[in-house]
């Protein structure tokens, strides 16, 4: 199926697909990250495939976003936030396929704040995060989860 989505926490990888057609062609995205959760500080590899067959030169991204929810009195808002980008992912020429391996560093800070660990188990608040994958509207978002890297002393 090639809208198939594929998300496996068991053995911490990811694999999706994602095909978007236009007037003028198709676009295509592979991707797979290399683990499904990393440590505030770490570097997540994203493995891609970008496929262009439209008569137009396209920037992907390859950027980690932070989403933020908030619930109270019945009410939900939520925050969308970049926090990290990889600012080499190469132009994709015309009629074309192209394989590229994305390095997204996970800061320890974000505007001075430090960077909060996913976190889902809360009533109040949720944040969670997924490395997004894009080529123009056709847009991937997988999953990963983010953990403090503490280090605990034996006594």
């Amino acid at each position: 199926n090639p809208f198939a989505k594929k998300i496996e926490a068991l053995n911490f990888s990811s694999f999706c697909y994602w095909l978007r057609c236009f007037p003028n062609g198709t676009l295509a995205i592979e991707a797979q990250t290399d683990k499904f959760v990393y440590h505030i500080g770490e570097v997540i590899t994203v493995n891609c495939v970008f496929k262009n067959w439209t008569p137009t030169i396209i920037e992907p991204q390859v950027k980690l976003m932070q989403y933020i929810k908030f619930s109270a009195n019945g009410k939900d808002r939520t925050k969308e936030l970049e926090i990290s980008y990889d600012f080499i992912v190469p132009t994709l020429e015309p009629n074309s396929v192209r394989n590229f391996i994305s390095k997204i560093d996970v800061p320890k800070y974000v505007d001075d704040i430090p960077l909060s660990a996913t976190l889902t188990n809360c009533p109040l608040i949720k944040v969670t995060y997924c490395v997004l994958v894009a080529l123009r509207k056709a847009k991937l978002c997988i999953p990963v989860v983010l953990e403090n890297n503490y280090s605990r002393s034996k006594s």
